[in-house]
């Protein structure tokens, strides 16, 4: 895609679908949108890729990892009704 404005369009519209559709059960991962758009940008426009966006990436993903790790911590600890 030659147009940016298109191109993050397209590629917001395909997030906010798969977020519907895929990820409708999984509530954290709508915090992967920075590390998307991170991608999307590096890759259809040709945004330079620094070690600050990787070393944030990695943070976001930590994160995450943390809180599924809590969560499914929780949810086995849990007696069943």
């Amino acid at each position: 895609m030659d147009d940016p404005i298109a191109a993050i369009a397209v590629g917001t519209a395909a997030f906010s679908v798969s977020l519907l559709t895929l990820f409708s059960g999984f509530g954290p991962g709508t915090l992967l949108m920075p590390v998307f758009a991170v991608i999307l940008g590096v890759w259809l426009l040709d945004d330079p890729l620094g070690i600050n966006k990787v070393a944030g990436g990695a943070m976001v993903v930590a994160g995450l990892a943390v809180i599924n790790i809590h969560f499914s911590r929780h949810r086995r600890s849990s007696p069943a009704p």
